[in-house]
């Protein structure tokens, strides 16, 4: 809703060529866990690219770091 619907599915297309590239490797050495931690990098590397979009674009910044600066600040 915001107008940067292009930078979601450039997102998204990264993290699925990870997914793609990672996948099948890891799955072979590892089996179900190799496809865990595949999809785990995969879901590692869209979030990072969406955080750092959304604090680039919308200066939102959407991590757990500003909860801890508010938290140091209280106490």
């Amino acid at each position: 809703m915001t107008g940067h619907q292009k930078r979601v599915t450039r997102a998204s297309w990264i993290s699925l060529s990870v997914m793609g590239v990672l996948g099948p490797v890891m799955i072979y050495a590892l089996g179900a866990l190799g496809a865990a931690l595949a999809s785990t990098i995969s879901l590692l590397v869209w979030n990072t690219q969406m955080w750092r979009d959304g604090l680039k674009l919308l200066s939102l910044d959407a991590s757990f770091l500003p909860l801890l600066k508010a938290s140091v600040r209280r106490g």
